[in-house]
């Protein structure tokens, strides 16, 4: 997954670790990548359980004109690396009033990751980069820039990569800026901002479970029928093998079936099923 950011000198910071629970996911960054159609990317390697940032410095300086942009990036960046290895979202709190169970929902978020490839609407685009962008701004906010300071974010965004996935404008004012938990604070302002838009809310609010599971397998099964060999590089997904999001079911279970070759025109209903056990 490539996203849009500025460098700063971040050396120092590689080799760090990101909290999950039980886990951790480590981080390892690249402070002088050269990078085709992106200035920086943050890409996991669910076989080394790592997340790797690359930063492009010379098309950094041309984005940003703020000084303290490349460390707001930095933490935009690291967020993503965070969400990828915990996935799960407070639908319920953030207005969800639909009849899927909210781990469902979480099931068919993850599963956006691979359907259509760069798909840049998707529901795990949109939520990912509202997630990174409140943990950033949240962090920027505490450290003692002003909402008035800070909000040459949304106007950069506006002028250099504008899509419904960067509508930081909207995610500013759905913010609660004295939030303690950075994390579970982003977490409710993404899915806060997935719900409220109207073409993404239809489906959410009126899908079932059988619905939900049935789409989230469809959209796992067929991607898994792509996969060659392993290991794979996915364009979103990132570096997988025999595992992602290990808290989740339908991609443990595909990514089982690709090792061994196994994925068959049962895969829809096998999965679905195991879904529906499951939750």
């Amino acid at each position: 997954m490539k996203k849009h950011f500025v460098a700063l000198a971040l050396i120092a910071l590689a080799g760090t670790a990101l909290a999950h629970g039980d886990h951790s996911m480590n981080t390892k960054i690249n402070s002088g990548a050269k990078l085709d159609h992106t200035i920086g990317q943050a890409v996991v390697n669910w076989a080394t359980n790592t997340c790797n940032v690359d930063v492009d410095p010379k098309g950094t300086s041309k984005h940003m004109t703020v000084t303290w942009g490349a460390e707001f990036v930095l933490k935009h960046e690291m967020a993503h690396c965070h969400l990828y290895q915990n996935p799960n979202m407070p639908w319920k709190q953030a207005g969800y009033k639909g009849k899927a169970k909210s781990q469902l929902l979480d099931e068919l978020l993850a599963a956006e990751s691979v359907h259509n490839d760069l798909d840049r609407f998707s529901y795990y685009n949109i939520v990912h980069e509202a997630f990174a962008d409140t943990v950033a701004l949240l962090q920027m906010y505490k450290k003692g820039y002003s909402k008035e300071t800070l909000s040459y974010i949304p106007k950069w965004r506006d002028a250099a990569a504008f899509d419904p996935e960067h509508n930081v404008a909207k995610v500013f004012k759905m913010m609660n800026w004295g939030a303690k938990d950075f994390n579970a604070e982003a977490k409710l302002v993404a899915a806060k901002f997935l719900l409220s838009n109207p073409g993404h809310a239809q489906y959410l609010q009126t899908a079932d479970d059988k619905v939900v599971a049935r789409d989230t397998a469809g959209k796992w099964c067929l991607w898994a029928r792509s996969i060659t060999k392993l290991p794979y590089q996915d364009p979103m997904l990132g570096f997988v093998y025999d595992s992602a999001f290990e808290t989740l079911v339908a991609p443990t279970m595909v990514l089982q079936m690709a090792k061994n070759k196994a994925v068959t025109d049962k895969c829809e209903a096998q999965v679905q099923a195991a879904l529906l056990a499951k939750y």
